[in-house]
């Protein structure tokens, strides 16, 4: 997993269990929370990407 640390990878594959279990890459990314999230209100687009937190 290019980007992600040893401890942060250990942890989300722990979270995960049995990968084969999810039908795609984006149910995988939802369900552990780590999905980008751009805040935005009308106009308004934050400049700034924060992780969700979603799921587990």
């Amino acid at each position: 997993m290019p980007g992600i640390g040893y401890t942060t990878r250990v942890s989300i594959l722990s979270v995960i269990g049995d990968i084969a279990l999810f039908s795609s890459t984006t149910k995988v990314i939802s369900f552990t929370g780590v999905d980008p999230s751009i805040y935005r209100s009308g106009e308004y687009k934050g400049n700034g990407l924060a992780i969700s937190k979603r799921g587990s």
